[in-house]
């Protein structure tokens, strides 16, 4: 199965919160990093879906995004 990045974030907190959301949506949904953050904190992480769900994903993801551009918490 292919998959699409559809966010991106330095922030692990913001990843895992992109994740929750849009597996709520039930969008199954994969973190990536190039580096474990565990030894250095401050890797880029990927948040990736299926290809076949990505205008799903990016859809939601742009319901809760603020104007400013980051995420409504």
């Amino acid at each position: 199965m292919l998959s699409t990045i559809v966010f991106r974030t330095w922030s692990d907190q913001e990843a895992e919160l992109i994740k929750g959301i849009l597996e709520l949506y039930g969008i199954p949904v994969r973190l990536q990093t190039d580096i474990a953050h565990a030894l250095y904190p401050f890797g880029e992480t990927r948040v990736l879906v299926p290809s076949a769900a990505e205008e799903e994903a990016q859809s939601i993801l742009a319901g809760h995004l603020s104007r400013t551009g980051l995420l409504d918490a």
